[in-house]
């Protein structure tokens, strides 16, 4: 039995989501893209909150990534820009990183190498283009398709962990 491509897979499920996994790519991208950027620039944002303020601030940016993350980039780049800063402030945000980073691999067969392109590409020292091709043993066409990959599937997941997260808001009350 011939296996389906991981990648088909991943846009099967950004398309149960209603969601564009172009757009997912890209969403996701600027969110690593202004992560590494914010980490080489050192900005000390994250100061600690309240357990009660962490839950209404989280309620809060979820609420707002899944109505952005629906939207087109080259129709709402800009807001897409400043909601990304703004959960990049929360001192929430590496947990949650870390989280769908660790459940990316358990994606079959492509999981870890997923990881571990997207963390050597945005969340470790700056890696030039042969730097980073070796460190994945991946040749440039191979390590660009399997990093859109990467990035889409980091998108679907944490899409997914925000409504799932919602959903459980709304059977418990919190929220309508």
């Amino acid at each position: 039995m011939r296996q389906i491509d991981p990648y088909k897979r991943i846009c099967f499920m950004c398309e149960q989501a209603e969601l564009d996994p172009k757009e997912v790519c890209l969403l996701s991208k600027t969110l690593f893209t202004l992560y590494q950027d914010s980490k080489i620039a050192g900005n000390p944002w994250k100061s600690p909150i309240s357990k009660e303020k962490e839950d209404k601030q989280k309620r809060r940016m979820r609420r707002e990534f899944l109505d952005i993350a629906r939207h087109q980039i080259k129709d709402s780049f800009e807001e897409q820009k400043a909601f990304v800063w703004d959960a990049l402030a929360c001192p929430w945000i590496d947990e949650k990183i870390t989280m769908i980073m660790n459940k990316m691999e358990q994606f079959p067969p492509d999981g870890a190498l997923y990881k571990k392109i997207l963390e050597a590409s945005y969340l470790s020292e700056y890696k030039t283009e042969v730097q980073l091709f070796n460190e994945c043993n991946l040749r440039k066409t191979a390590f660009y398709k399997k990093r859109e990959a990467a990035l889409t599937l980091f998108g679907i997941l944490i899409w997914n962990y925000a409504e799932s997260r919602e959903q459980e808001d709304r059977d418990n009350g919190i929220i309508d």
